[in-house]
């Protein structure tokens, strides 16, 4: 019953947080006059000595023994699920071989030591010359955060179970708090998300997904492609080859800041492979992911084109009716 409550649920503590209530006036009272932040400080301690001991436990005995007894248990795990506000419990045998699974293919490759040191000097470096050349205030203080901050760590992978799908499959999750590149990707985000139309970057269900689309207006010069987590079926194979045709070696061009993405599990460190091609992207590779990408299509002469002089055959044609 205790777990049917829900994530949002709270038990009551056994007595309130009185440090911590009191560190917060105290905070607040910095500014006040010292009359009356004493008369405040009083009447606060009144209140906090009369309900001390009244506090009204929102869980009984029982449940709270047994939160306890959850909480010590290591052969299991307590997790969300991938869809609802539920609760989940799974077997630390299951969800490691499930991750084991997920994790044994061509895409990643174990490594045998933390890349983060290595990637916070390079980019560092990058940056430096970066705020250097350009007078980038904001760019100066993350390159400051990075050079003189040592505490941060490698993300890390967590998976959440897919409880609507049978077999319970997992969806992998990388948690990048605290990572060397997260304030300049918080930086990146507030430069890209004004030319997106500040657009969420996330959407609440398929549902609100169509409903966003549908308000989407592509342009006469501009096409809309969807992107899988898996290569694309034969039938489109042709829209791929044209989207490949922007590199020729079919590959994501390198990043001499950060080649790879590694994560951190409950086990060595992994990475995916060196490249990828362009119709391929991370786990899970049961799921396929759509991107909308807005391309400007130009014509052989220089000028911008329409639509029409991108999808030459029939094939390409469905395709971007279905788009």
């Amino acid at each position: 019953m205790v777990l049917a409550k829900g994530l949002n649920f709270v038990p009551t503590p056994k007595e309130p947080p009185i440090l911590d209530i009191i560190a917060s006036v105290e905070d607040s009272l910095r500014s006040m006059e010292p009359t009356a932040a004493a008369h405040i400080k009083g009447a606060i301690n009144n209140t906090l000595s009369s309900h001390r001991r009244n506090v009204t436990p929102n869980v009984t005995g029982l449940e709270r023994r047994t939160l306890s007894e959850l909480r010590r248990n290591d052969n299991i795990i307590i997790t969300k699920a991938d869809k609802g506000n539920v609760v989940v419990l799974m077997g630390r045998s299951t969800y490691d071989q499930k991750i084991s699974t997920l994790l044994s293919n061509n895409i990643y490759k174990p490594i045998r030591f933390d890349p983060t040191d290595t990637i916070r000097r390079t980019l560092s470096a990058l940056l430096k010359n970066f705020a250097m050349e350009t007078g980038d205030t904001e760019l100066c203080n993350i390159w400051q955060h990075i050079y003189y901050t040592n505490n941060t760590k490698c993300p890390e992978l967590y998976d959440l179970p897919k409880i609507h799908k049978e077999g319970v499959p997992l969806r992998p999750v990388v948690s990048s708090i605290n990572n060397v590149t997260s304030k300049l990707c918080w930086y990146l985000n507030t430069i890209l998300r004004p030319l997106t139309g500040n657009r969420s970057s996330f959407v609440k269900n398929s549902k609100d997904f169509c409903n966003d689309i549908r308000q989407v207006a592509v342009a006469t010069t501009e096409i809309m492609v969807w992107s899988y987590g898996e290569a694309p079926p034969p039938s489109q194979s042709s829209v791929g080859a044209r989207r490949i045709k922007l590199d020729p070696s079919g590959q994501f061009p390198p990043s001499s800041a950060r080649r790879r993405s590694n994560y951190l599990v409950d086990r060595p460190l992994e990475e995916p492979t060196d490249t990828w091609p362009m119709t391929r992207y991370p786990p899970p590779p049961d799921n396929a992911t759509t991107t909308l990408l807005y391309v400007e299509l130009p014509t052989g002469d220089g000028r911008q084109g329409s639509c029409s002089d991108a999808w030459p055959n029939s094939e390409e044609t469905a395709l971007r009716d279905q788009v």
